[in-house]
């Protein structure tokens, strides 16, 4: 059986483009955004359940995104984000 060759340089530059993306100002805005959806769902939807349920995706969602861009700035050290020399 024939060694087949794979090259993942492809896929390789599409998951840098979304690391980046993930780690500039529009993970800030994301993270921000489903905050304040969090916040509003709760405060507004109190007696419907579906805005209980959007409530908390929306915070789990924000929680989610801030803790992947601290784990991209710590695992990886891309040079993206706020780093201290």
């Amino acid at each position: 059986m024939e060694k087949a060759n794979y090259n993942d340089a492809r896929i390789a530059e599409s998951t840098d483009v979304i690391l980046t993306f993930e780690n500039s100002a529009f993970g800030a805005l994301v993270m921000v955004t489903l905050g304040i959806s969090a916040i509003l769902l709760a405060a507004f939807g109190y007696k419907n359940r579906t805005c209980r349920w959007l409530a908390l995706g929306s915070a789990l969602g924000a929680v989610a995104t801030f803790v992947v861009r601290s784990m991209i700035n710590t695992w990886f050290n891309d040079g993206g984000g706020l780093m201290i020399d």
